[in-house]
């Protein structure tokens, strides 16, 4: 009786053994499974460009347009110079935050709009919409994100001493300055084309979005097109993969993404504009977005 017994209990706690040693193995399994997964993504799919709506392929693809010498001062936190998926196309800033010439991005969000704008077009990471525009990285914004007016109106004041041909104000502020005001008013009459967002909650003012010289931009979240409503522009800004800190890459969504993605667009249309001898303002491309920009078939 005894043996019987302890053959049953051997039998018993061998079975408990096999069972969690069982559940181990299923465990390790998923997580190397989730690692290859990764790995194999990274590897094979990570190559992803920005020209996923009708819009930008129908520029891209019938003129093969990419910004080429469009001056663009991106206006946020800064840029990650060392990200593999920037180049020479990324040129000397300047940080209004801190007084220097020290322009690299502690936040994460100035990278990630200058990635959908003009990540460099190679066989890795992501490809911007305008990838080989000139981004001069302005900061106006600290690494929470948060900003002074009296620094966005300098960083507006070099952009015009400077020459660029379009501003990129990824954010908003509910106060309308009137320094602010009369710094874009400025900006526009000397041919600047100035593309801000608006901000993600719909009942809050945003300025300078609203400015009557501002093109500015809400994400287009049910569409893949650019589009012009009541003076809105409407633009892809939900889950755009885009350039993040420390050569990393990540999905985006919001109002200043979608801003990007217009400030793109204008870098392409501003090099088109160059070789068809069209003016380059805000009307003309008002126009364009009236009609929508995609290639009717």
């Amino acid at each position: 009786m005894l043996e019987k017994w302890k053959k049953n209990y051997l039998k018993n706690r061998f079975g408990v053994k096999m069972a969690f040693l069982l559940r181990i193995v299923i465990v390790i399994s998923i997580i190397l499974f989730i690692i290859i997964v990764i790995a194999f993504i990274k590897e094979k799919y990570i190559y992803f460009t920005q020209v996923t709506t009708k819009t930008v392929k129908s520029i891209h693809s019938f003129h093969n347009y990419s910004g080429n010498n469009v001056n663009i001062a991106i206006l946020d936190s800064g840029v990650d110079k060392s990200h593999d998926d920037f180049g020479q196309n990324i040129k000397k800033g300047y940080n209004f935050v801190k007084n220097n010439f020290n322009s690299e991005d502690i936040n994460g969000h100035g990278t990630q709009v200058t990635g959908v704008i003009s990540a460099k077009d190679n066989s890795f990471g992501i490809k911007g919409i305008a990838p080989k525009a000139k981004i001069y990285p302005i900061v106006v914004l600290n690494n929470q994100s948060k900003g002074k007016i009296d620094d966005i109106c300098k960083g507006i004041e070099w952009c015009i001493d400077n020459k660029m041909d379009i501003i990129n104000l990824s954010f908003s502020t509910s106060k309308d300055d009137l320094n602010l005001r009369r710094v874009i008013k400025k900006a526009n009459q000397k041919g600047i084309i100035i593309i801000a967002s608006y901000n993600n909650r719909n009942k809050i003012h945003s300025f300078p979005a609203e400015y009557k010289e501002v093109f500015g931009v809400r994400s287009n979240v049910n569409k893949d097109n650019i589009f012009l409503k009541k003076d809105i522009v409407y633009a892809p800004g939900k889950g755009i993969l885009t350039t993040n800190l420390n050569n990393r890459y990540v999905f985006v969504s919001g109002n200043s993404i979608a801003c990007a993605y217009v400030t793109g667009v204008v870098a392409l249309l501003k090099e088109k504009y160059c070789l068809t001898k069209t003016a380059f303002n805000k009307e003309n491309i008002k126009n364009e977005f009236e009609r929508g920009l995609y290639e009717k078939n």
